[in-house]
């Protein structure tokens, strides 16, 4: 995930998230399940081992963080979905869309929030109703990019039809 590979100061050292062990208990974003930190001390290079528990308290609350940050975009371009579901709605929205990313392996934070447009624009249950969803999403020859990018797409073309 983009943001997982952000730098973070903290005095002479600046902490890198970069890849991730592969056996994290992290469920919902894959990236976050596979996080690995690297400390890094300024002129020279050390490393410093970061235990499992600590990945996990770094993907939890990087997690937690882009869900809080899904919610708002939900609320401001989606406030008539946002007023009918209330915050709780909101918030299973946003995990759910987090979940089924996860299993659809599109692990960037812009596409999880696509995803979550295409949720607001046509249905939760759009993976269904829509005859091109399922097998477009779930077509891992494509990349994740690639197959949000015709998903939206389509989703536009539809939505103007209905217009």
């Amino acid at each position: 995930m983009v943001a997982a590979r952000a730098a973070l100061s903290a005095g002479s050292f600046v902490l890198r998230i970069v890849a991730a062990p592969d056996d994290s208990p992290v469920g919902s974003l894959r990236t976050f399940a596979s996080i690995r930190a690297d400390l890094v001390e300024r002129p020279r290079e050390s490393m410093l081992k970061i235990r499992p528990e600590q990945y996990e308290v770094l993907a939890k609350a990087q997690l937690e963080r882009f869900h809080a940050d899904a919610e708002r975009h939900l609320r401001q371009y989606w406030p008539a979905v946002a007023a009918e579901k209330g915050d709780a709605g909101v918030r299973a929205m946003v995990e759910q869309a987090s979940r089924r990313c996860d299993e659809l392996g599109i692990d960037d934070e812009f596409d999880v929030l696509r995803y979550l447009n295409l949720t607001c624009a046509l249905g939760t249950d759009f993976e269904v109703t829509q005859p091109w969803a399922a097998a477009l999403l779930c077509d891992k020859e494509r990349a994740p990019r690639d197959r949000m990018d015709e998903a939206t797409r389509r989703a536009l073309g539809a939505t103007e039809r209905n217009a």
